[in-house]
């Protein structure tokens, strides 16, 4: 969603709490907006199970394609509101999630999950589907993954604003 930078030069965003902060080359600085850093970060496999383990989500049914899926509704205070769809193995397809924008306002996202493979025991999706207001916004296929691996991730000196982990 950016604007290419120079060749070869790498931009990374991070958030930890309610902190967040964008690189681009090797300077930091703190962003305003962490909706669209939740946004992501929640909505990542692992992410949409942690975020249904915090809340007290509503559980439903519906159907789509001529198949059965359990749906979950979820929020994240201030981010997004989202409603999480799983098959009939419990695995997560699809989360229809709604996020703030300064240009849309309220602006529909489809993030869809496919083609599970088992990486060190646990089965994850290889391909990652998001469309932002009907438009394709990230398509990945994940060929490798690595289960608990460590991470540190602290705001850069100076930027924190405090609160609590995500």
């Amino acid at each position: 969603g950016r604007q290419p930078g120079p060749k070869g030069e790498r931009r990374m965003s991070g958030i930890s709490g309610d902190t967040g902060w964008s690189y681009r080359g090797r300077t930091a600085s703190l962003s305003r907006a962490t909706g669209d850093f939740k946004h992501t970060l929640w909505l990542s496999p692992h992410g949409v199970v942690k975020a249904l383990q915090r809340s007290e989500p509503a559980f439903g049914k519906r159907s789509a394609g001529g198949k059965s899926y359990t749906t979950a509704r979820f929020s994240q205070k201030g981010a997004f509101r989202a409603t999480a769809w799983f098959d009939s193995h419990n695995m997560l397809r699809g989360v229809d999630s709604v996020v703030a924008n300064p240009v849309y306002g309220d602006m529909p996202v489809r993030t869809t999950y496919a083609d599970y493979k088992i990486f060190g025991g646990v089965p994850f999706p290889t391909k990652i589907k998001v469309v932002s207001a009907g438009f394709p916004t990230l398509d990945v296929t994940i060929d490798a993954v690595k289960i608990n691996a460590p991470a540190d991730i602290a705001p850069p000196e100076g930027m924190s604003r405090g609160g609590g982990g995500v």
